[in-house]
């Protein structure tokens, strides 16, 4: 299975709503953000659907992040929805990630930079 066929416009995720939305930047992708995704899936009852933002200054390119997510087997779908919220999911309830995702990336910052300066 091509997992990017996973990979839809809002209105086509919107025709068969998942369980649980959830909004994030994945940047990078860790098995942290794996790990939570699958919490979220097991809480929801089946597969979510990700609404795929950009931080400011993104690492990897929204494309290669809508990739990598669409192969988890928890995701239904990806919607790249970059900026204000698309239309077909105003008022329902999502799970924002955005905050722990910039936290995250804070992190994983540190942790190299810690290791560079041991090294």
């Amino acid at each position: 299975m091509d997992t990017r066929s996973k990979i839809v416009t809002a209105a086509q995720a919107s025709i068969r709503p998942a369980a649980t939305l959830v909004r994030g930047y994945f940047d990078p992708l860790s098995v942290a953000h794996v790990r939570r995704l699958e919490k979220i899936a097991d809480a929801g009852g089946g597969p979510v659907t990700i609404l795929l933002d950009s931080p400011p200054q993104p690492l990897l390119p929204v494309a290669a992040r809508a990739e990598l997510l669409a192969a988890l087997h928890v995701v239904g779908y990806v919607v790249i929805a970059e900026g204000p919220m698309p239309i077909e999911f105003c008022g329902a309830p999502i799970i924002d990630e955005t905050r722990d995702d910039l936290r995250r990336l804070q992190e994983l910052m540190e942790h190299v930079q810690r290791r560079q300066n041991a090294g």
